[in-house]
């Protein structure tokens, strides 16, 4: 299974930089399906920042239940984000606010009157059937077999497709 990194934090008290830190963090230690999750919330929060703040980062401080509201509206409303995609980019956060408290960077919990879950959604599946047809599929262009294939082999070892197939692009 999966384990968490150990995440030191330096002494610095700059939001993003941490923030940077987790997800190379995350990225050294090959756990690929939550590395590009932290480099886009890393993303949204630097674009957050400075369109709120206009500034190019903020101090742990300033990590407060007020950002914290202010940053999920900017997901839902500015970026359209679903509930769901709004859970999956403000648990780094929260992490990162718990590990901040645990190291004396900030005293108060700026998580403690915000409350969001994870919503059971509906997917579709895709069949048997539909994955044998794919396997006799001859692509057009070279390069698309190998999305064929990436697809396929996630299909059948249930893991994301898009962090398998940005990691091994990245790496060829």
């Amino acid at each position: 299974g999966k384990t968490t990194p150990v995440i030191q934090l330096p002494p610095t008290q700059s939001l993003l930089q941490h923030v940077g830190i987790m997800g190379s963090t995350i990225q050294d230690e090959i756990w690929v399906g939550a590395q590009p999750d932290y480099i886009t919330v890393y993303n949204h929060l630097t674009t957050f920042i400075k369109e709120r703040y206009h500034r190019d980062d903020m101090a742990f401080r300033e990590l407060t239940s007020d950002f914290i509201r202010e940053f999920d509206f900017y997901l839902r409303y500015d970026l359209q984000s679903s509930h769901n995609t709004v859970w999956v980019y403000t648990m780094p956060v929260l992490a990162l606010a718990e590990l901040a408290i645990k190291k004396g960077l900030i005293r108060d919990n700026p998580f403690q009157d915000y409350e969001i879950n994870m919503e059971e959604t509906d997917r579709g599946y895709i069949l048997k059937e539909d994955v044998e047809k794919l396997m006799m599929c001859v692509p057009p262009h070279p390069r698309y077999e190998l999305v064929k294939d990436l697809f396929i082999f996630s299909c059948f070892i249930f893991y994301k497709y898009t962090p398998l197939y940005k990691h091994l692009s990245q790496n060829s």
